[in-house]
Formats: C-alpha cells, structure tokens, sequence
C-alpha cells in the first residue's frame, strides 16, 4: 500500500473515532452553513459524509492550517450530494486536553477537485 494513503486512511479512522465520541466541531461558517440548508443535508448527514471519506475521496494534504491562532495541519476531501460536489477540510485538535475533529469547511466547492487516489464518492 501507497505510505501516503495509509497516512491518510490512519487520519481518517482517528477521525470516525472522534466522531464516534461526540469529539466534532463543525466550524459555522457562513459558506458552511449556506450550503448544508441549500443542499437539503443536517449534521447527522454531514457526520455520515465524513464516516464515508476515503484514500478514494481525498483531495490533497496533510497541510499547514494558517488560520489565525491555529496550528497543525488540515485535510481536504470532496464528496458528491446529488451530483453536486463538497469541499470538506477537517483537522484534528486538541482542545482543554482532549483531541476533537474539527471540520473546517464543509460546502459546495468553488472549483473541481481533483483525487489523486480514486473519485468522489456519491451520496
């Protein structure tokens, strides 16, 4: 196996692990926001998109997240809703002692992906 898609499948099970312990941040952005009500999704559905990303839906990363008063590093994935395709980008973060899943973005994305390992995943 690729050692860049077994980073990426260890990030992704730490991820559903997270998940799994309620550990999920989902960052409210506006363009977040917006775009889970258009597409008719809520955040169960957003958590079930997430359990399902894959080396397959993986988009590029890990990378440096220069947000303000931020550190560590971001991944991006896209996946497909009704033929229409979302930018994810989660991270993980420690917070008061405890790591959690942070998604960053979540919302229609502004140009096509491109994924290296597969394709983008359908709803």
């Amino acid at each position: 196996m690729d050692n860049n898609i077994k980073k990426i499948d260890e990030f992704l099970c730490i991820a559903r692990e997270l998940l799994d312990s309620n550990l999920f941040d989902l960052v409210p952005r506006k363009k977040n926001i917006d775009s889970i009500k258009s597409s008719g999704l809520t955040i169960k559905h957003v958590k079930n998109i997430i359990r399902k990303l894959s080396h397959e839906t993986y988009y590029r990363g890990p990378t440096t997240d220069f947000g303000y008063g931020r550190e560590g590093y971001v991944w991006e994935f896209g996946y497909n809703v009704d033929d229409i395709e979302f930018y994810i980008k989660l991270k993980i973060e420690e917070r008061m002692g405890r790591q959690y899943l942070i998604c960053l973005s979540f919302h229609i994305a502004e140009y096509h992906l491109s994924y290296p390992y597969g394709g983008v995943e359908k709803w």
